[in-house]
Parts: C-alpha cells; structure tokens; sequence
C-alpha cells in the first residue's frame, strides 16, 4: 500500500511542476486565466491535449518536440517533473506519518496536505526567480498570509507547525504564533539591513536625505504596500474604484513627482528587496530555530556556488538569482536540524 502511494505521490508532484511551469509562464507574460486557460506550445500556440500533457512520458513519445510546429522542447521540463516527483515523495515519507495518513488520520492527511502545498509555492517561486531574478508575489504573499491565519486560529500543539523548535527561556515565546513571527521578523530584519546600510549610506553621502528618510520608513511600511499591491493584482478590474478611491489621498500626502526616482529601483544593496518576501515565508513555515539554520544554509550553498561561478566566469558583477538557496537551505534544515546543529554547536538539541 505505502509503494502505490508512494508513486501517487511522484505523480501528483510531477503534475504539480507542470503547472507550476504554466503559472510562471503566464504570470509574467500578464496573460488571462492563469488557472483556467488551457495550455498551448509557447512556440506556434497549438492547444495542448491531454496526450501531451501527461508528465514525462508525453515529453518521452514526443522526442522531445512539439506535435504542431516540431520546434525542441528542453529536456529541462521533464527533468524538473522528475524532481519535484522525488521532493514530493520525501515529503510523504520524512516529513509525515505515512502509515498514519494511510489509515486516515485526518491531523497527518492536513500535515501532509500543507507541505505539498508549501513545497509547490517554494517550486513556483525558485523557477521563477532563476528565470527572471524576481518573486512572483501573486504566489508568495497568498502562501504568507494562508499560513498567517493558520497559525492564528490553529490550536497550539496542533499537527501542521509541531515541527516548531521552542525559543529560547520564555513561555511565552514556544507559542506557535511568536515563534513564528520572530522567525519571520528577525530574518527580515538581517536581510532588510542588507539593503538599509548600502541604500542609507548612499543616500546621506549624496545629501538624499528625504530618500534616505524613506529607506528606513520603507522597513514597516513594505509588508503592507507588497500585500496591496497584491490584491490589486489578483482582484483586479471589480474592485479597481476601491483601490483608487483608497489610494488617492494617500498619493496626494506622500506622493512623489517621477523625477524623484524610485528608492527600490535606483539605490545600492547587498540583497534583493523580493527575498524579504521569501523571509516572511520561510519563518512562518519553519519558525524561528529551523528558518534560522535554513539562511545561514542558504548562505552556506550560496558561497560555494558564487565562487565556483566567479573562479569559472571570472565576472564579479555577475547577478546570482537568491531565492532557490534560500529554498534549498530551507529543506536541508528541515531534513537534518539536529544533526547539523549538534555538529555545529556540540549540543544536544531537543
């Protein structure tokens, strides 16, 4: 039994990737029915039946090609169904009780059921990142605020967060909910001074002090002008009077000419402003100790690959999409908490 749901689970995550490439797709060419429209060759538009639209194996009778135009398909598409079937697969089987989910335990089916969806979002956005060097916050921000509400009205003890490693001496702290938010808040904040210290030095050196005001405003102020942004994007035209009824007199007290520029756009940083999304997500579903080790990982990965490509390329400029170490980081802290932290510490970690 647990061999059939094994290979259900591969299946399922290979669809899953499927899609995952169509949503990315259509996310940035801004086209309709993301959710809806059927699929087409990005080559001479043909809709797609499902014949070819079976994972792997369409990609394998096909050789490779499209039925329509001829024109190759890369291999990169089948390869990536075949990974995200094995991450899917680990998840089933290190992140939950199998044979509890098996037997129908609804707590370990809901476990099991947030992870995919947590490791489909993560899939989603690492593609679109090496893509495109951006984060799709139609994705991400949803998946934040989901799991924002989950750990809200979920009772602590509960089977989706028991993964929770207790923070520090405090009580108060091993509640779900703090210790989330100071996953979240605290790898925010490192990566957001990544930005500050650069973008506020700039600014101060070249009498910008109005931006450099805005820099350190900016802080509390993203979280809330990303989730807007967000939902005018995901509401759209219904609701586009609301939004600019609400906007307008806040255009008028804050409002800047274009001349001014864009703060984001136009100062020096050490970091990407779209990985302060993936911060939030990554303190939310890891909490604070596993999120934690997930960046310093992230880093960790990071390096060794920055090197090679600077020993290979010999470019220092050379831009490095972020997001997929801060993903891998992530799962290995996951998979190996306690053995990576006693190493690291020689503590015995609870």
């Amino acid at each position: 039994m647990e061999t059939v749901a094994i290979a259900y689970l591969f299946f399922i995550g290979a669809c899953f990737w499927s899609f995952a490439s169509v949503l990315v797709y259509r996310l940035k060419s801004g086209k309709t029915g993301i959710f809806s429209g059927r699929s087409e060759c990005g080559s001479c538009g043909k809709k797609l039946g499902w014949k070819e639209l079976f994972p792997i194996f369409s990609w394998a009778f096909q050789r490779g090609r499209c039925v329509g135009c001829g024109k190759r398909i890369s291999a990169i598409y089948p390869a990536l169904e075949i990974v995200t079937g094995g991450l899917f697969v680990l998840i089933g089987t290190r992140f939950v009780e199998l044979p509890q989910v098996l037997a129908g335990d609804f707590s370990e089916m809901a476990r099991l059921g947030f992870f995919l969806a947590a490791a489909f979002v993560t899939v989603a956005f690492v593609f679109y990142d090496l893509l495109y060097q951006e984060i799709p916050d139609e994705v991400l921000v949803p998946a934040i605020l989901a799991m924002g509400g989950l750990l809200a009205f979920l009772p602590e003890g509960n089977s989706l967060f028991r993964h929770f490693e207790p923070v520090l001496w405090n009580d108060a702290l091993l509640s779900q909910g703090w210790n989330a938010l100071l996953g979240a808040g605290a790898i925010y904040t490192f990566f957001y001074l990544q930005f500050l210290i650069p973008a506020g030095i700039h600014c101060l050196r070249n009498g910008r002090y109005r931006d450099a005001a805005e820099v350190l405003a900016y802080y509390v102020i993203l979280p809330f002008a990303v989730t807007w942004d967000t939902a005018k994007q995901l509401l759209g035209k219904p609701f586009e009077r609301f939004f600019a009824m609400v906007e307008s007199p806040i255009a008028k007290v804050f409002g800047r000419s274009e001349e001014s520029g864009n703060a984001e756009e136009a100062l020096p940083a050490w970091i990407g402003l779209w990985d302060l999304r993936i911060a939030v997500f990554m303190g939310f579903l890891g909490g604070a100790k596993i999120a934690g080790l997930g960046v310093f990982l992230a880093y960790l990965v990071g390096s060794v690959v920055g090197l090679y490509v600077l020993a290979v390329r010999k470019e220092r400029n050379v831009a490095i999409a972020f997001g997929p170490f801060l993903a891998i980081g992530l799962f290995l802290s996951f998979l190996f908490y306690e053995p990576i932290t006693r190493m690291v510490l020689g503590l015995s970690v609870r």
